[in-house]
């Protein structure tokens, strides 16, 4: 039971990895997938733990030693949010036509980060309270760089919602305007000064 858990742990990670390397090179139907692979290993460990898995986390918090399960319990629950999230932006983004207008794009994107918002702040609130002592020695540089990268993605959903406001009424999304845009250049007499 313990081994087939870290087993399907060790694939979400690894899918988790390879959706990281294919977001880098800009590469969103292997991000997806990749995704989408870590999603279905988190969920797999969820099945196989089921209600006695939360359960066993308290029992094992009571032992020496116990402490390393809660941090487990963290890095699992974070991760699945962080997944889940992920997910479903590249899969959103990728239903989307390529001629598909920007206000579209922006809309959809903007859907998903109003309702995956408090998942992924919970997934960062996480992160920051494990101790690093609680994490095998061979993980910690890793678990460090994500729980300091967690807060950036935080910070981004944050910020994304109202840029994406303003952004979408600029170019129009709920309804057409005119722009008038004038250029300068120092060949041209210039009454602005």
């Amino acid at each position: 039971f313990v081994a087939d858990v870290r087993v399907r742990g060790d694939q979400a990670v690894t899918a988790m990895r390879s959706a990281g390397q294919s977001a880098a090179d800009r590469d969103l139907p292997a991000t997806a997938s990749a995704l989408a692979a870590a999603s279905a290993a988190f969920g797999d460990v969820r099945e196989s733990l089921g209600p006695v898995g939360g359960a066993l986390v308290a029992l094992a918090e009571k032992f020496p030693g116990g402490s390393r399960a809660t941090a487990g319990a963290a890095l699992f629950t974070a991760g699945d949010a962080f997944t889940r999230a992920g997910e479903e932006i590249a899969v959103r983004l990728g239903a989307l036509e390529d001629d598909a207008p920007p206000t579209a794009v922006l809309a959809a994107l903007r859907e998903s980060v109003a309702r995956l918002g408090p998942d992924v702040s919970r997934a960062a609130e996480i992160l920051a309270t494990i101790n690093p002592e609680d994490v095998p020695a061979e993980h910690r540089a890793e678990v460090a760089a994500l729980a300091a990268s967690a807060g950036g993605i935080r910070q981004a959903f944050t910020d994304f919602l109202p840029l994406a406001d303003a952004t979408g009424a600029l170019l129009g999304a709920d309804n057409s305007g005119r722009y008038l845009l004038v250029f300068q250049n120092q060949h041209e007499l210039r009454p602005t000064g």
